[in-house]
C-alpha cells in the first residue's frame, strides 16, 4: 500500500494504536477516501500484516450498508486481481471496519505520475487483468461504479506487475443479489444518486441515469487511455467533462509507431457515450487485449507464390520447347536444326536508384507545415501523425504536437519547457500563437484565460527561440 498523501479529515480521528476486537492493531494512516481510511494493521493472532479500511463516523445508515454490501462483496468474489476481503466488524465507538490482505506496490496515480505513460504491451496486458476483474463482479452481480487510478494497486510480482481493484464500497449490487446478501432487495442507491469520480464516470452515470456493467467500462477505457499517454483524460470540472463526453470530443490515444492500430479502436469503443455503442462486456475486452498481444501468424502466401512462379516457369519452357521442337520428338530432329544457334537475350540493368542524401534519410517526410501553420483540424491531424512517428520525429516536433493536443495546465508547462530546452526556432510559430490565445474556453462560460498560468513559461521560450539560429 501506499504512504499518506494528505492528513487524515477532522471528521475522522487518526485510531493509530486501537486494538479492534482484540485481533487487529491498527499502526498509522496510509490512505484516506470518500467513505473511509486504510490503516497498515498487524493481525495479532497469526503476527501478519493486513490493510484495515474503517468508516468515516459522520456516514449515515445508508452509507454504513453500502461497507457492509462492501465487505460481502470481497468475501464473495474470488479472483487473482481483486483485493481479497478477510474479515469485517465493528469499532467500539461503532465504525465499521473492513480487513483486506495488504497488497504491496503502488496505486495507479503514483504509477502514472512517477513513470508517465506506459509501453502499449504492457497496457494490454494490465489491460486485460483489469477487464477479468470487471468480468468476475459483473458475473457476481457486482458493478463498481468507481473505476479510477487511486482503486487500482500494482502488486509486484516475479513476472511483472499484477493489477489488484479496491474499493466495492459503492458497488451497485443487483436486487437478487442485495436480497441474497442482505436478506432484503432494498436498493442501497436510488435513480437520481450520482456516487463515484467525475472524469472516470460514464455519462449515464454522471447524470444519475440508470447503469449497467457497461458503465464499469466507460471506466475502464478513461484507464486505458490515460496509461496510453501518462495524461488525464478529463479536467477536474464537472460541467466541462459531461459537456465534453456528451459531445464525444476526446482525443484518440497517441500510439507508439509499433502499436496496433486496433488498440486505439478499442479505447475509442469503450469511451462511447452511448452504453449500446460500447463492446457488450468485459469479457470481450479482456479477449481483445490478449488478442493483440498474441503472435500474429505468419501466412504461406509467400511459400505458395513462390511455387506457383516456378510451375509457370516450367510451363512456359514446356511451351516453347514445344514449339521450338515443331511439336516432334528429338529423333526426328535434323542436324541442321539441332545445330541452329539458340537466340540471345540481352540482359538489361535497372536504373540506379537516385540516392538520399542525408537530410533525407536522418529526418522522415513528417506534416510538420500544417503542425506549425494549419487550421485546428490540420494541427491536430498532423499532431498525431508525428506521434505516430515515435522515435523518427524531431524532438521539437514532438513537443509542439503534444503541446497542441494538451488538455491539462501542467502537461502544457512540460511541453513549452521541453521546447524551449530544445531551442530549435522552427517551433517559434507554435509558441507565438500560443501566447496570441487570451480565452480559450478554460472556466465557467469561458471567461477564463486559459494561458495566464502559461505566461511566464512561453515568454521565456520566447525569449530562447529566437536565439537558437544565431552564431
Amino acid at each position: 500500500m501506499s504512504t499518506p498523501t494528505q492528513p487524515l479529515a477532522e471528521s475522522s480521528p487518526d485510531l493509530s494504536g486501537q486494538v479492534l476486537d482484540d485481533r487487529y492493531r491498527l499502526i498509522e494512516g496510509m490512505k484516506r477516501g470518500a467513505m473511509g481510511t486504510v490503516y497498515l494493521a498487524e493481525q495479532l493472532r497469526m503476527n501478519t500484516f493486513v490493510a484495515v479500511k474503517v468508516l468515516h463516523a459522520s456516514h449515515d445508515e445508508r452509507a454504513r450498508e453500502r461497507f457492509a454490501r462492501e465487505a460481502t462483496a470481497l468475501g464473495r468474489l474470488q479472483h487473482p486481481n481483486i483485493a481479497r476481503g478477510i474479515d469485517f466488524g465493528w469499532t467500539g465507538t461503532g465504525q465499521l471496519y473492513l480487513v483486506m490482505e495488504r497488497i504491496e506496490g503502488v496505486d495507479l496515480r503514483e504509477r502514472l505520475a512517477s513513470g508517465g505513460r506506459f509501453e502499449w504491451r504492457e497496457v494490454c496486458r494490465l489491460g486485460a487483468q483489469l477487464a477479468g476483474a470487471l468480468h468476475a463482479a459483473h458475473v457476481a452481480g457486482f458493478i463498481h461504479r468507481d473505476l479510477k487510478p487511486e482503486n487500482v494497486m500494482l502488486d509486484q510480482a516475479p513476472d511483472g506487475d499484477q493489477i489488484r481493484v479496491l474499493d466495492f464500497g459503492i458497488a451497485k449490487v443487483s436486487s437478487a443479489e442485495s436480497q441474497q446478501l442482505m436478506g432484503d432487495d432494498r436498493p442501497l442507491t436510488l435513480q437520481g444518486d450520482v456516487l463515484g469520480t467525475v472524469g472516470y464516470m460514464a455519462p449515464e452515470q454522471a447524470m444519475g441515469q440508470i447503469i449497467d456493467r457497461r458503465a464499469d467500462l466507460y471506466s475502464l477505457g478513461v484507464l486505458l487511455w490515460e496509461m496510453l499517454t501518462g495524461e488525464r483524460l478529463f479536467d477536474q470540472d464537472a460541467d466541462t467533462v459531461l459537456g465534453t463526453q456528451l459531445e464525444e470530443r476526446l482525443p484518440p490515444p497517441y500510439l507508439s509507431s509499433d502499436a496496433p492500430e486496433e488498440l486505439g479502436a478499442l479505447v475509442a469503443r469503450l469511451l462511447k457515450t452511448l452504453p449500446d455503442a460500447r463492446p457488450a462486456n468485459a469479457e470481450d475486452v479482456e479477449r481483445e487485449l490478449l488478442q493483440l498481444l498474441a503472435p500474429r501468424p505468419v501466412r504461406p502466401w509467400g511459400r505458395w507464390l513462390a511455387i506457383g512462379a516456378s510451375l509457370l516457369a516450367l510451363l512456359v519452357a514446356g511451351v516453347v520447347a514445344i514449339r521450338v521442337g515443331g511439336g516432334q520428338p528429338d529423333a526426328e530432329l535434323d542436324d541442321e536444326a539441332i545445330a541452329e544457334p539458340r537466340p540471345q537475350f540481352t540482359v538489361v540493368a535497372p536504373d540506379p536508384l537516385p540516392e538520399k542524401d542525408d537530410e533525407e534519410t536522418a529526418e522522415p517526410e513528417l506534416p510538420l507545415g500544417d503542425l506549425l501553420h494549419g487550421r485546428r483540424s490540420e494541427r491536430v491531424a498532423a499532431a498525431h501523425a508525428v506521434l505516430a512517428a515515435g522515435d523518427d520525429a524531431p524532438p521539437f516536433a514532438v513537443a509542439v504536437a503534444r503541446l497542441e493536443l494538451a488538455r491539462q495546465c501542467e502537461t502544457k508547462h512540460r511541453q513549452i519547457r521541453a521546447i524551449s530546452r530544445y531551442a530549435d526556432p522552427r517551433a517559434l510559430p507554435a509558441l507565438q500563437r500560443a501566447n496570441r490565445l487570451r480565452r480559450e474556453g478554460c472556466g465557467a462560460l469561458g471567461r477564463r484565460d486559459c494561458y495566464a498560468c502559461l505566461r511566464e513559461d512561453l515568454a521565456e521560450a520566447l525569449r530562447t527561440l529566437p536565439r537558437a539560429d544565431r552564431p
